[in-house]
């Protein structure tokens, strides 16, 4: 395990589960701004049904599945997100994709129902299962192209003053999440401010991914010195930290191929000029350094020291830099710190996304203490 689900930046997704391949995403793309899809279920299965946005009232349509272990993880906090804001915030659960093995609708419905009903603790928000041909999951995720779950959209009342506009999409178990509800319930999420912050974000993205995927075609063509050119070219107009430290984790990896001194002394040099200050770019290169399996001769001590000077840069605050850093300990043959700064990451961990969240992803970090362990003769 790399990363955290709860770390939402450059790989965007974790924890998200893809749905059945046969699923398919529509061209035309729904976002922040755009009018809220209608909620046409197939069948309300807890609480009062939800006919229309209601003016003054923000909503949160969430995408999940009995069969989705990131979704399950979410609900304890929906619910409490619901509870905290029950004067100004609907929770909707829309249950997509659930049926996987043929199943008849009421087969479907009746699973989702004893799902609902059993589930503990007790679900305190509103939920629904999607008709049989999916109108849901196409008209809202499909349209967003997304095709995955978990994902929510939070809608606030139109300026127009009927119905809802989409103002945020993304991952509910994100701390971005939290943050975009609050603002919403505050009355101070500005639509328009956020569908500029998107827009701005897929240009970027789109950009990055039309670098990649060039780089990546010369390099199967065994053209490295020409893909790692394309790289430099993008680097020297990108101004984005996270992306720049993306480009040069690739950058870093086609070195690598070739002359390996070559790609440590550059990550050396990133973590003395430009990247230094950059916590998550240090840590993401530590992990890089630490995991990866066709590295000659992997400079472990690097690794360290890079997750080091990003745990100092967040003051020991935050748990995905004290994760990646426990690896990097562990490689390096320092087996009682990585133990302990894993512990220290678990601590981190359930005070970033809280108890209700924290439950699956700390049971992953415990086995990998249990598993570091049994080396050491513990």
């Amino acid at each position: 395990m790399s990363g955290l689900a709860v770390q939402p930046a450059l790989a965007q997704q974790g924890g998200v589960i893809s749905p059945p391949a046969a699923q398919a995403v529509a061209p035309k793309l729904l976002g922040i701004g755009d009018a809220a899809p209608k909620l046409e279920v197939g069948e309300w299965i807890r609480g009062e049904g939800v006919k229309e946005f209601a003016k003054g009232r923000v909503y949160v349509v969430e995408f999940g599945a009995t069969w989705c272990p990131p979704c399950k993880a979410s609900i304890p906090h929906l619910t409490e997100l619901q509870g905290k804001h029950k004067d100004k915030l609907t929770v909707v659960g829309v249950h997509v994709w659930e049926g996987r093995g043929g199943e008849t609708q009421d087969a479907l419905v009746k699973k989702v129902k004893t799902y609902v009903e059993t589930f503990e603790p007790a679900i305190g928000y509103t939920v629904a299962m999607d008709t049989a041909s999916q109108t849901m999951a196409s008209g809202w995720l499909g349209a967003a192209g997304l095709n995955s779950i978990p994902h929510a959209f939070i809608v606030m009342p139109a300026e127009s003053g009927t119905g809802g506009q989409i103002a945020w999409i993304g991952n509910p178990l994100s701390p971005q999440f939290d943050e975009m509800i609050q603002k919403a319930v505050d009355g101070n999420l500005d639509v328009k401010v956020e569908a500029k912050r998107a827009a701005d974000e897929a240009a970027m993205m789109e950009r990055y991914g039309a670098t990649m995927r060039a780089a990546q075609k010369l390099e199967g063509e065994g053209k490295v010195p020409e893909a790692i050119a394309v790289i430099e070219t993008h680097l020297k107009t990108e101004t984005e930290k996270n992306v720049r430290g993306a480009l040069a984790r690739y950058k870093f990896n086609l070195l690598a191929t070739t002359d390996e001194p070559a790609a440590y002394a550059m990550v050396k040099g990133l973590a003395e000029g430009e990247m230094k200050d950059s916590e998550e770019v240090l840590s993401l290169f530590c992990d890089t350094i630490a995991s990866a399996d066709n590295l000659k001769t992997p400079d472990y001590k690097l690794a360290v020291k890079l997750g080091e000077q990003a745990n100092q840069i967040s003051e020991g605050k935050k748990a995905e830099v004290l994760h990646r850093l426990a690896g990097a300990y562990f490689k390096d043959g320092q087996v009682e710190k990585a133990i302990s700064t894993q512990e220290a990451a678990i601590m981190r961990f359930k005070e970033q996304v809280g108890e209700a969240k924290a439950g699956p992803m700390v049971g992953i970090m415990r086995q990998r203490i249990e598993e570091w362990r049994k080396p050491a003769g513990k």
